[in-house]
């Protein structure tokens, strides 16, 4: 695995996550013939027919970007699509979906995102190990995460091989969706952090 491009650095991969507030628009996906949220997610697993989600919580007003209650799956709209589609951007497709909003109304023009691009498995053995301020007291956290440079195939949407649900961009994407949706957090890699277990 590995990309004719140059790798462009940490600081410019970026985690792609739900912002966790109560108030997004959240729905339950189902997939037909016992289809795995991750595995359909990570372009493992084909769909024969097409995912139904439907409200579960949260706003009664859809975004550019549908979070799930699963961990992996999200949901693009169609101008999003087209917009990233447009860009050139590299590393990922789509799969049909049917919405149902708050009150049963049919939501068109979604699609759930698959993630083609890979890297190696992300690891902490490059992180730096800080005291973060939380409301109990101060604990160590491990702040970065990294991969092998020469195993990123060079995708703007990608995913470590390890089989984990972490999703990465490259900053042409970050920019396209964060113009776009508000319920959407980018962290750069060398700035996540995970709790000491």
């Amino acid at each position: 695995m590995s990309s004719s491009k140059p790798f462009p650095g940490f600081a410019s991969l970026h985690s792609f996550q739900r912002t966790g507030a109560s108030r997004d628009f959240t729905v339950d996906i189902e997939y037909p013939a016992g289809g795995d949220p991750l595995a359909v997610t990570r372009g493992k697993q084909q769909l024969v027919g097409k995912a139904r989600a439907r409200w579960a919580m949260g706003s009664s007003k859809p975004g550019e970007v549908i979070w799930t209650r699963f961990v992996g799956p999200v949901l693009l709209r169609e101008d999003l699509v087209n917009a990233m589609k447009a860009a050139g951007s590299t590393g990922w497709s789509t799969y049909p979906v049917e919405v149902k909003g708050k009150s049963g109304e049919s939501l068109p023009d979604y699609h759930g995102l698959i993630v083609l691009g890979r890297c190696r498995p992300v690891s902490t053995e490059r992180s730096m190990r800080v005291m973060k301020e939380f409301p109990s007291g101060f604990f160590p956290v491990l702040r970065g995460l990294a991969f092998d440079e020469t195993s990123w195939d060079g995708s703007d949407v990608f995913m470590p091989e390890d089989g984990t649900a972490w999703v990465f961009v490259t900053e042409v994407v970050r920019s396209l969706i964060s113009a776009r949706a508000k319920n959407v957090r980018f962290t750069p890699m060398e700035e996540i952090e995970q709790q000491v277990m």
